[in-house]
């Protein structure tokens, strides 16, 4: 990979990112004070800090359109016209550091790659000719996704998963072992739940310093009493889905777990959401027992009330079992792109996809291939000690 260039934006990925710095050719980038003064004490690598400049930005061309559906635009949380701002600055700012630095034997590494601080990144590089490594959480233990093209829908394996045909076979053995750790993994609360109070506190400070700062880039429209509606409704959205009860499982059922709503598998990655997919599953599955769990994140106050709505009518039930077992129990399940759909796969169960998901061309060869072959060997919420073999694997992916 000769030089690997790494985008961090925000604390949780410059904790996990960290781990990176055994590899003698590296250079983060941030654009957040917490993410640079934490990686100078922890990687103690070579850092370049994002800032804005008063230099003219007319030089840069901006595709609104692009940017109109970056994932923050979309959700809200970010204005078009902040989305350019940011795009600008952060463009800017980087081809003035890298300027001929970079070539087509770097490497730069993504976690997901739909927001405007991405997007510029990308582009700026992409003008020096360097190659990508996208990133994002798998959803499946110590396992971490890295792709050359994006992540879900945009992934390579979305559009050519032959890819994973050329890799080395895995063992019934080592594959139905790993299936028994997995059940154990789930029986945990999620790591997600596990970022702590000092995390928040980092998060907030970026958020006031972009806010008070002339040199630190926004990336953040909302205000402060926006902020505290969008906290308001997370609190009463825990409330609600805390109401849905234990179903039985005995019963012949048809399951649906859904996706956050503002999450970009639905909102970039998919054509539907879950209520248009609800609605496909009830026009389909007039006389079945429909399960249904809403996604414990889940925030959105409108969509929750449609599911309420619809258990009120009878028409669904919302439940609040282990999800593994109400896979494994489930007659047939249904998902739009979840790790729901994989866990299905991996239980051998009847699954009908809704939307676009990697795994829609799975077999149970490839199943095992995509698990123990192509995923990185990595906890995005723990310790990682990252082997030479882990940089070679990473570096012929970036070639795929």
């Amino acid at each position: 990979m000769n030089m690997l260039y790494i985008l961090v934006d925000d604390i949780v990925k410059a904790r996990f990112f960290s781990c990176f710095k055994q590899y003698k050719d590296i250079c983060f980038i941030t654009n957040k004070a917490s993410c640079y003064f934490y990686l100078k004490f922890k990687a103690n690598n070579k850092i370049i800090f994002i800032t804005a400049s008063n230099d003219q930005q007319d030089d840069i061309v901006v595709n609104h359109e692009r940017l109109s559906k970056t994932i923050s635009v979309l959700n809200g949380r970010q204005t078009l016209n902040d989305a350019i701002t940011n795009y600008v600055l952060v463009k800017k700012a980087l081809l003035a550091k890298i300027k001929s630095n970079v070539s087509n034997k770097n490497t730069v590494i993504i976690f997901n790659g739909n927001h405007a601080t991405a997007l510029a990144t990308i582009d700026a590089f992409s003008s020096v000719g360097a190659k990508f490594l996208y990133t994002e959480i798998s959803n499946l233990p110590n396992k971490m996704i890295f792709d050359p093209k994006g992540v879900n829908a945009q992934s390579i394996l979305y559009s050519n998963p032959e890819v994973l045909d050329a890799l080395e076979a895995v063992s019934d053995v080592q594959h139905e072992k790993w299936v028994k750790d997995y059940v154990c993994y789930k029986e945990n609360p999620i790591p997600q739940s596990k970022i702590n109070i000092p995390v928040y506190m980092m998060l907030a400070m970026d958020d006031m310093l972009a806010r008070i700062s002339r040199t630190i880039i926004k990336e953040d429209s909302l205000t402060f009493f926006e902020k505290v509606r969008m906290f308001r409704s997370k609190f009463k959205s825990r409330k609600i889905l805390n109401s849905a009860k234990q179903a039985e499982l005995s019963k012949d059922y048809v399951f649906f777990p859904t996706q956050v709503t503002s999450d970009t598998q639905l909102k970039i990655n998919s054509d539907i959401d879950n209520i248009a997919a609800m609605d496909v599953i009830l026009d389909r599955e007039k006389d079945a027992e429909i399960y249904v769990k809403i996604h414990p994140a889940e925030s959105n106050i409108d969509t929750i009330s449609y599911f309420v709505n619809l258990a009120e009518q009878k028409k669904i039930t919302l439940v609040n079992n282990n999800t593994i077992e109400l896979i494994k129990n489930a007659h047939r399940i249904y998902t739009v792109n979840s790790t729901v759909g994989l866990e299905a796969l991996i239980f051998k169960k009847e699954l009908i996809v809704l939307g676009r998901a990697i795994y829609s061309n799975f077999d149970s060869a490839r199943l095992k291939l995509y698990i123990h072959r192509y995923l990185i060997n990595l906890n995005y919420f723990g310790d990682n000690s990252l082997t030479e073999r882990d940089f070679q694997q990473l570096s012929e992916l970036s070639e795929l």
